[in-house]
């Protein structure tokens, strides 16, 4: 198991970014949260799964493409400094 604030004091790099990344590899299923904010490596045998019931929702009938999210939720630009991508 791994500790994140031991990790990211070791690194010398912010908490929030670790639990960033911590965040995504948890939701794709490659690690998963234990007692105390220490996170267990599960590996990559879940992640093909994971993948493909991404890829269904992403396709289902109503669903809206992730860029056209982002874009509906933040249209001011203010993530990327003020300037829309395109």
């Amino acid at each position: 198991t791994v500790e994140l604030e031991a990790v990211a004091a070791s690194l010398g790099v912010g908490r929030r970014r670790i639990y960033d990344i911590v965040n995504v590899l948890e939701s794709l299923e490659v690690v998963e949260k234990g007692a105390s904010g220490r996170y267990t490596w599960c590996g990559m045998m879940h992640l093909p799964g994971c993948v493909a019931r991404l890829e269904a929702e992403w396709a289902a009938p109503g669903a809206k493409p992730l860029v056209v999210l982002l874009a509906e939720d933040d249209s001011s630009g203010k993530e990327n400094g003020g300037a829309v991508a395109g």
